[in-house]
């Protein structure tokens, strides 16, 4: 019963462009809440009803759990890291290169969805959480040491 439950809440999702992990880590929090899961409501109500329990605010962590519940595979590492590189390439980042020339305040203010903006990022990145309010220049050079090893920009 609850394969066939879980089966339907795919197909809910599926309505809305959501059919995999990343999918449904790609759209906002704010989506999520906001959007009509029905018959079951808005965003929290359809987590409710996938989790089990109360979700007082969507957070990622939530979606990675329906994600899980839901059985949408979890990426490898370097599938992980891909999508950073693209979220940033979205934003004209493709190397250290272009990395360093945006600048920590750039970084810090700009939000790079599904994953927040620049510390929530950062911290998805070095799956870590970051201390501090900001961004410095030495976190940047150690996100492109992450994501483009050697200095090289990967090929998309």
């Amino acid at each position: 019963l609850k394969a066939q439950f879980y089966q339907y809440c795919k197909e809910i999702l599926a309505g809305h462009g959501v059919v995999d992990r990343q999918s449904l880590l790609y759209k906002s929090l704010l989506w999520f809440d906001g959007a009509d899961f029905s018959p079951y409501g808005k965003g929290k109500a359809f987590a409710r009803e996938i989790l089990g329990r109360v979700v007082k605010s969507t957070r990622i962590a939530d979606l990675e759990k329906i994600a899980e519940v839901l059985g949408f595979e979890k990426l490898s590492r370097e599938e992980e890291l891909q999508k950073y590189r693209e979220v940033l390439a979205g934003h004209g980042v493709t190397d250290r290169q272009s990395l360093l020339k945006k600048g920590p305040s750039w970084f810090t203010g700009t939000d790079f969805s599904p994953y927040g903006k620049g510390k929530s990022f950062a911290g998805e990145i070095f799956v870590r959480s970051m201390g501090g309010q900001h961004v410095h220049v030495a976190d940047l050079n150690e996100i492109a040491d992450v994501l483009w090893p050697g200095g090289s920009s990967n090929e998309n």
